[in-house]
């Protein structure tokens, strides 16, 4: 084993610890390798920073080689393509392969052995397959140093969830992914991991793509002896209405979560969201987005209006239809002043929209503000006042601006404007 080897077992060994992955981005500078040096100690300071952190910001806008490591992906241990391949977005967390694509389960566990000899994995986007190989899968040593599984099969993974409810190796386990969320057994294997030991531990819950059984699955909830402490939670494509939004709220689903994303629930609306506005279950998030959800700014209102939100630091209300009204009310809310991170993409934002928000009382604390694809020709708003001292990016992708504009608004916030990609 030469000392790259013997660095890189060190970081194995010792996962939840940077230091070993510092000193080996330290062996790396110290032999010609300075940029891989460098991912790797810019990627321990994101994982540890909050997303509305400069350095996080930053990364998303204007480093995203520091986000997925293009330029290291030669690095990551040899996969066979056919049955297993590195994430293509993102492998890579704190420097180093972490999350796999598993297209053939029974090969890849022929081959996992040695993959989590040689990297750090905790996250697995896994496959259908029979339960015989689910039942090898819940055997496997490593079992306990994955955190986080995604199923994109297209069955709902019934058998793998009853299987990883019943083995002791699930200690890691933290966030579940059901990219299909429709079937009619979905309640069934929820009430059952409500029931089962992985309740204890699990943080997050992503459900995608499902427009029958949606208030069956939220009740199945309540089956178990105690209630799931969620940090993150994901309802995406999945028709939740204001009724629905009740039912989230009498389950007590949101009163321990720092983020909750709803995404492309057209029947959600401002009644919907009128319905959560009101909820002090809301006061300790930090992360709100709410994309694709016929909010407008009559939405906008209600939320400037909450008094529960005073912990919020990042908002998403993208490809809603929000206009220079609804941002005004949010800029004056009480309760959104502590605001970090605001993006209204595609919401048909126009010449005022600019002015709203640079009046806002979030203004001077802003470290993110996403325009992208909106009307906005008049950036003289944005170059009328003085940037927040923390931005790291004001995104203005497919905005109408001349090329005048483009170049004041780089001199004028300091090389921080996004517009191509």
């Amino acid at each position: 084993m030469n000392d790259l080897e013997a660095l890189t077992q060190a970081v194995i060994a010792d996962e939840a610890d940077d230091l070993p992955r510092l000193v080996l981005a330290d062996y790396l500078e110290e032999r010609d390798e300075p940029e891989r040096a460098a991912f790797i100690r810019a990627q321990c300071e994101i994982a540890a920073a909050k997303p509305w952190s400069t350095v996080a910001v930053y990364a998303r806008h204007h480093r995203p080689d520091w986000l997925d490591g293009r330029d290291f992906r030669a690095t990551l241990p040899q996969t066979s393509p056919r049955f297993v391949e590195w994430l293509a977005s993102g492998p890579f967390h704190r420097g180093f392969g972490h999350a796999l694509h598993v297209r053939d389960l029974t090969a890849f566990l022929d081959v996992a052995d040695s993959l989590f000899e040689q990297a750090p994995i905790k996250e697995l986007h896994l496959p259908t397959a029979p339960i015989s190989e689910w039942r090898r899968f819940a055997e496997r040593p490593w079992l306990p140093r994955v955190q986080s599984v995604h199923f994109f099969g297209i069955s709902t993974p019934i058998e793998p969830i009853r299987v990883l409810c019943d083995s002791p190796r699930t200690t890691g386990l933290r966030e579940i992914v059901f990219e299909r969320a429709g079937s009619p057994a979905m309640p069934d294997l929820i009430a059952g991991l409500v029931r089962s030991p992985l309740a204890k531990t699990l943080r997050s819950l992503q459900f995608h793509v499902a427009s029958e059984s949606v208030d069956e699955l939220i009740g199945a909830f309540d089956s178990g002896p105690r209630r799931l402490n969620l940090d993150r939670l994901t309802f995406r494509v999945m028709n939740l209405n204001a009724d629905l939004a009740g039912r989230i709220l009498d389950r007590r689903l949101l009163e321990s979560l720092s983020e909750f994303r709803v995404e492309f629930s057209p029947q959600l609306g401002n009644a919907g969201l009128r319905v959560f506005a009101k909820s002090p279950q809301l006061a300790r998030l930090e992360v709100l987005q709410l994309p694709w959800n016929q909010i407008t700014d009559a939405g906008a209102a209600v939320l400037a209006s909450s008094p529960h939100l005073g912990n919020l630091k990042a908002l998403d209300l993208s490809s809603n239809v929000l206009g220079p009204g609804g941002l005004r009310r949010l800029g004056r809310s009480k309760s959104l002043r502590g605001l970090r991170s605001l993006v209204v993409k595609n919401c048909r934002l126009w010449a005022d929209s600019p002015k709203a928000l640079t009046e806002a009382n979030f203004w001077p604390n802003l470290v993110e503000l996403d325009l992208s694809e909106n009307r906005i020709a008049d950036a003289s708003a944005l170059l009328a006042v003085p940037p927040p001292p923390n931005l790291a990016a004001l995104v203005l992708r497919g905005n109408p601006l001349a090329e005048v504009e483009v170049k004041q608004l780089q001199e004028h916030f300091r090389g921080r404007v996004a517009f191509g990609g």
